[in-house]
């Protein structure tokens, strides 16, 4: 009988440890995979506001783009991009005039870069023709909690 309650003793001794260890590591790594998580959360926001947005007339979402990371110049900072690719054949002021006021950019699209970060981001689209413009905005998070755990703002 001493033997079996020694053996469950030493059981308990050894689970406790590492039960508590498994607990350090997850609450040490979570910030990693959370932190990242919320962070193209936040890009893919963009991209809902902009599909909210009415489309102009004749007006078609092509394709949708959000990425989240170090998107524009050098130093310290999330940046949260979003873009829809429309195909529209009412003319670039026509697109240009219905967005004016909504505070996103408008430019026509000629190819599958996309030009307006510094990073290689493409869409999957092939373009062909001049009827198709990038609607996008884009913003930049200097809060340290949204970068230092999300190794593409660093």
């Amino acid at each position: 009988m001493n033997t079996t309650n020694s053996m469950q003793t030493k059981k308990k001794n050894i689970l406790i440890p590492l039960i508590l260890g498994i607990i350090v590591v997850c609450i040490c790594v979570s910030p990693f995979l959370i932190i990242p998580a919320v962070n193209d959360f936040r890009a893919n926001k963009i991209v809902h506001e902009l599909t909210e947005h009415p489309l102009p007339p004749n007006a078609k979402i092509i394709e949708m783009y959000s990425a989240a990371g170090k998107l524009v110049g050098n130093g310290d900072g999330m940046d949260y991009f979003g873009a829809i690719l429309i195909q529209s054949d009412v003319g670039y002021a026509t697109v240009k005039q219905n967005y004016a006021a909504s505070g996103y950019f408008v430019e026509k699209q000629d190819g599958q870069l996309i030009k307006q970060t510094d990073k290689k981001l493409y869409f999957k689209t092939g373009i062909t023709g001049d009827n198709y413009y990038i609607i996008y905005k884009s913003k930049l998070e200097e809060n340290p909690l949204f970068w230092v755990f999300d190794i593409r703002g660093a």
